[in-house]
């Protein structure tokens, strides 16, 4: 994890982001129950080339945080 731009950047495995998410999304202090936006990045010269980002919201804690994987 870390911090850039004053949000929350979690990176995962493509194996744990269903368990990520729904941590997330379930946890009482948290409830990031929205996903506002998916962004998909093509990076041409890393061996794992392609990035997928997930913004979540949580409208009752106005706070957003993005969850990354790398394939």
């Amino acid at each position: 994890t870390s911090i850039n731009f004053e949000e929350l950047l979690i990176e995962t495995t493509k194996d744990d982001l269903i368990h990520v998410i729904l941590f997330l999304k379930s946890h009482d202090k948290l409830k990031l129950r929205q996903l506002i936006d998916l962004a998909g990045v093509d990076y041409l010269e890393e061996e794992k080339r392609f990035k997928l980002i997930y913004l979540l919201l949580s409208h009752e804690m106005n706070k957003r945080i993005k969850v990354s994987i790398n394939f």
